[in-house]
């Protein structure tokens, strides 16, 4: 993977939580590289663009006021880590067979994005599964 500039992939990781956020799955998919993994606790390895997209799809039909924002960029070589908070109500479908609860969640995170020619190649989400088990009233 070639070097980037840091500003040019802090604007690249911009957009994909601007689109994250919009509910925009066609604006992500041409900002995700061929060959994408996104590493998700509690859900685990998501093997390509579609199963990405697939996620974010049962993520927004469950929590249908689903947002998220970036709070602090950084980059390094090829990785953009993004410091985000996302809030939302598990009011809608189910989500993982579990049915909607009315549940509010407000989560901190950090996604470790990297990039290859200008897409997202692997992305690895960090965030405390446990307080979102215990905020959606899983456990």
């Amino acid at each position: 993977m070639a070097e980037a500039d840091p500003s040019t992939l802090i604007a690249l990781a911009r957009q994909i939580v601007t689109a994250v956020d919009h509910h925009d799955l066609d604006a992500l998919r041409p900002l995700y590289h061929h060959n994408l993994v996104e590493d998700v606790p509690m859900i685990g390895r998501l093997d390509g663009v579609e199963s990405v997209l697939e996620y974010f799809a049962i993520m927004y039909r469950a929590m249908p006021d689903f947002s998220l924002r970036a709070e602090e960029l950084a980059a390094s070589g090829t990785t953009v880590f993004v410091r985000w908070h996302m809030t939302g109500t598990f009011s809608g479908a189910p989500w993982n067979g579990i049915e909607p609860n009315g549940a509010s969640i407000d989560l901190s995170g950090m996604d470790c994005m990297a990039f290859d020619n200008g897409r997202l190649v692997h992305n690895f989400v960090a965030y405390d599964p446990y307080t979102f088990a215990s905020q959606a009233a899983l456990i």
